[in-house]
């Protein structure tokens, strides 16, 4: 598969749920960014997300679709922000996401 994105920049669209995320991936799947891994996330990733929904750049299911994915691949250290990822990627036991919510988890990331 030809991707026009570089491994730097889909690491960046993996961490930042860019643009790009879906080609990103790809090459992630396809074991193009395996020699930059374990990718490190860190808690100034996480609020580079929440304010991106916040300002309603990216959506709720965004957000879920995102600590999920975090959550379930072993290529993502989340070590940084196990907790904060967990309760995200799991509503059904954490509750629903809502606005509210996630201007909670910012106000105690700061």
């Amino acid at each position: 598969m030809q991707s026009n994105i570089t491994p730097q920049l889909a690491i960046q669209a993996l961490l930042s749920w860019g643009a790009d995320r879906n080609q990103a991936i790809s090459l992630l799947l396809a074991g193009e960014l395996d020699r930059f891994l374990p990718i490190e996330v860190k808690v100034s990733d996480l609020r580079d997300v929440l304010v991106r929904v916040m300002s309603q750049q990216l959506s709720l299911d965004d957000l879920e679709l995102w600590a999920n994915m975090l959550e379930a691949r072993d290529e993502f250290d989340i070590t940084e922000i196990e907790g904060e990822i967990y309760a995200l990627a799991n509503a059904e036991q954490m509750g629903e996401l809502s606005q509210e919510k996630v201007q909670q988890l910012l106000d105690l990331l700061d």
